[in-house]
Protein backbone atom coordinates (compact mmCIF):
# COMPACT_ATOMS: atom_id res chain seq x y z
CA UNK A 1 0.00 0.00 0.00
CA UNK A 2 1.16 3.47 -0.82
CA UNK A 3 0.94 6.03 1.46
CA UNK A 4 -0.29 9.21 0.05
CA UNK A 5 1.92 12.67 1.02
CA UNK A 6 -0.03 14.87 3.06
CA UNK A 7 0.07 18.58 0.84
CA UNK A 8 1.39 21.22 3.71
CA UNK A 9 1.41 24.99 3.64
CA UNK A 10 4.71 26.77 4.27
CA UNK A 11 5.71 30.67 4.44
CA UNK A 12 2.94 30.94 1.56
CA UNK A 13 4.33 27.62 -0.22
CA UNK A 14 1.95 24.48 -0.90
CA UNK A 15 4.39 21.99 -0.78
CA UNK A 16 3.83 18.41 -2.32
CA UNK A 17 4.62 16.75 1.17
CA UNK A 18 5.02 17.72 4.88
CA UNK A 19 8.76 16.40 4.31
CA UNK A 20 9.56 18.67 1.89
CA UNK A 21 7.88 21.39 4.69
CA UNK A 22 10.21 19.95 7.15
CA UNK A 23 13.36 20.52 4.95
CA UNK A 24 12.20 24.33 3.96
CA UNK A 25 12.13 24.67 7.82
CA UNK A 26 15.42 23.39 8.60
CA UNK A 27 17.21 25.63 5.77
CA UNK A 28 15.47 28.61 7.44
CA UNK A 29 16.82 27.48 11.02
CA UNK A 30 20.11 27.47 9.31
CA UNK A 31 19.99 30.61 7.79
CA UNK A 32 19.74 29.49 4.25
CA UNK A 33 18.08 31.57 1.06
CA UNK A 34 15.86 28.57 -0.82
CA UNK A 35 13.27 29.05 -3.71
CA UNK A 36 10.94 25.95 -3.67
CA UNK A 37 10.46 24.32 -6.82
CA UNK A 38 12.04 27.68 -9.15
CA UNK A 39 12.01 25.83 -12.55
CA UNK A 40 11.24 22.71 -14.12
CA UNK A 41 13.66 20.84 -17.03
CA UNK A 42 12.79 18.61 -19.79
CA UNK A 43 15.43 15.78 -20.28
CA UNK A 44 14.37 14.29 -23.57
CA UNK A 45 10.41 13.73 -22.76
CA UNK A 46 11.58 13.30 -18.77
CA UNK A 47 9.80 16.17 -17.01
CA UNK A 48 11.73 17.03 -13.78
CA UNK A 49 11.15 19.94 -11.20
CA UNK A 50 13.41 19.35 -8.59
CA UNK A 51 12.44 20.69 -5.06
CA UNK A 52 15.26 23.54 -3.76
CA UNK A 53 16.84 25.46 -5.37
CA UNK A 54 19.40 26.58 -2.44
CA UNK A 55 20.75 30.25 -3.54
CA UNK A 56 23.66 30.16 -0.64
CA UNK A 57 24.73 26.91 -1.52
CA UNK A 58 24.74 27.49 -5.47
CA UNK A 59 22.99 24.14 -5.74
CA UNK A 60 19.41 22.20 -6.08
CA UNK A 61 18.13 19.73 -3.42
CA UNK A 62 15.72 16.83 -3.93
CA UNK A 63 13.43 15.39 -0.79
CA UNK A 64 12.77 11.77 -0.60
CA UNK A 65 10.82 10.55 1.81
CA UNK A 66 12.28 7.95 2.15
CA UNK A 67 15.44 5.51 0.76
CA UNK A 68 12.97 3.60 -1.34
CA UNK A 69 12.60 6.50 -3.51
CA UNK A 70 16.33 7.41 -4.37
CA UNK A 71 17.65 5.59 -7.28
CA UNK A 72 14.86 7.73 -9.20
CA UNK A 73 15.94 10.56 -7.83
CA UNK A 74 19.68 10.22 -8.14
CA UNK A 75 18.81 9.81 -12.00
CA UNK A 76 17.18 13.01 -12.14
CA UNK A 77 19.52 14.91 -9.97
CA UNK A 78 22.54 12.94 -12.36
CA UNK A 79 20.27 14.49 -15.64
CA UNK A 80 20.21 18.16 -13.67
CA UNK A 81 23.88 18.19 -13.38
CA UNK A 82 24.55 17.54 -16.59
CA UNK A 83 21.83 19.76 -17.71
CA UNK A 84 23.38 22.92 -15.70
CA UNK A 85 26.79 22.28 -14.65
CA UNK A 86 25.02 22.80 -10.85
CA UNK A 87 25.55 20.30 -8.16
CA UNK A 88 22.72 18.24 -6.66
CA UNK A 89 22.03 17.30 -2.77
CA UNK A 90 19.80 14.47 -2.70
CA UNK A 91 18.27 14.43 1.22
CA UNK A 92 15.52 11.91 2.76
CA UNK A 93 13.59 11.59 5.52
CA UNK A 94 13.21 14.25 8.04
CA UNK A 95 16.02 16.82 8.48
CA UNK A 96 18.49 14.93 10.83
CA UNK A 97 22.26 14.24 11.28
CA UNK A 98 22.12 11.63 8.91
CA UNK A 99 24.07 10.44 5.51
CA UNK A 100 23.21 11.87 2.20
CA UNK A 101 24.04 11.97 -1.29
CA UNK A 102 25.94 14.72 -3.78
CA UNK A 103 25.73 14.28 -7.07
CA UNK A 104 28.69 16.86 -9.17
CA UNK A 105 28.41 18.10 -12.91
CA UNK A 106 30.12 16.34 -15.40
CA UNK A 107 33.30 16.16 -15.57
CA UNK A 108 35.24 14.48 -19.05
CA UNK A 109 37.32 11.14 -18.75
CA UNK A 110 38.90 9.55 -21.71
CA UNK A 111 36.11 11.76 -24.11
CA UNK A 112 33.36 10.72 -21.96
CA UNK A 113 31.66 12.95 -19.34
CA UNK A 114 30.85 11.60 -15.56
CA UNK A 115 28.81 12.77 -13.33
CA UNK A 116 30.82 12.36 -9.57
CA UNK A 117 28.48 10.72 -7.21
CA UNK A 118 30.07 11.40 -3.47
CA UNK A 119 28.27 8.90 -0.71
CA UNK A 120 28.24 9.25 2.14
CA UNK A 121 27.88 13.14 3.17
CA UNK A 122 26.73 14.72 6.27
CA UNK A 123 25.67 18.83 6.43
CA UNK A 124 28.65 20.20 8.83
CA UNK A 125 29.02 23.72 10.19
CA UNK A 126 32.51 25.88 9.50
CA UNK A 127 34.28 26.26 13.03
CA UNK A 128 34.82 29.79 12.18
CA UNK A 129 32.43 31.29 10.51
CA UNK A 130 29.09 29.37 10.46
CA UNK A 131 29.12 28.66 6.80
CA UNK A 132 28.02 25.30 5.69
CA UNK A 133 29.87 22.65 4.02
CA UNK A 134 29.36 19.15 3.10
CA UNK A 135 31.67 16.23 4.82
CA UNK A 136 32.37 12.95 3.17
CA UNK A 137 33.01 10.75 5.44
CA UNK A 138 34.11 8.23 3.92
CA UNK A 139 38.11 9.57 3.94
CA UNK A 140 36.89 12.63 5.58
CA UNK A 141 37.26 15.19 2.71
CA UNK A 142 34.88 18.18 2.90
CA UNK A 143 34.47 20.96 1.00
CA UNK A 144 32.13 24.65 1.21
CA UNK A 145 28.52 24.57 0.52
CA UNK A 146 29.07 28.27 -0.64
CA UNK A 147 27.87 30.29 1.61
CA UNK A 148 31.33 30.66 4.32
CA UNK A 149 32.66 33.92 4.54
CA UNK A 150 35.24 34.58 1.82
CA UNK A 151 37.83 35.77 4.52
CA UNK A 152 36.99 32.30 6.19
CA UNK A 153 40.24 29.92 5.42
CA UNK A 154 39.32 27.45 7.89
CA UNK A 155 41.87 24.10 8.29
CA UNK A 156 39.33 22.89 11.03
CA UNK A 157 37.61 19.86 10.00
CA UNK A 158 33.83 21.23 10.17
CA UNK A 159 31.23 19.77 13.01
CA UNK A 160 27.77 18.90 13.81
CA UNK A 161 27.00 22.33 16.20
CA UNK A 162 24.11 23.17 18.59
CA UNK A 163 22.57 25.20 15.59
CA UNK A 164 22.51 22.70 13.43
CA UNK A 165 21.17 20.01 16.00
CA UNK A 166 18.46 22.48 16.59
CA UNK A 167 17.22 23.20 13.07
CA UNK A 168 16.70 19.52 12.99
CA UNK A 169 14.75 19.64 16.10
CA UNK A 170 12.53 22.45 14.87
CA UNK A 171 12.03 21.09 11.55
CA UNK A 172 10.93 17.64 13.01
CA UNK A 173 8.61 18.85 15.94
CA UNK A 174 7.28 21.97 13.47
CA UNK A 175 3.16 21.92 14.14
CA UNK A 176 2.06 23.07 10.23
Amino acid sequence: MKIKAIETVYKGYRFRSRMEARWAVFFDEIGVVWEYEKEGYDFDGIHYLPDFWIHDWDCFVEVKGDPSGLEDGLEKCRLLCKMTGKTSFLLYGTPDHKLYQMIFPPVEHDGDMYCGVENPNKILQCRRCDGHWHAHIEGWSYGQLGNCSPECNSDRFPILSDKLLNAHNTAKSYRF
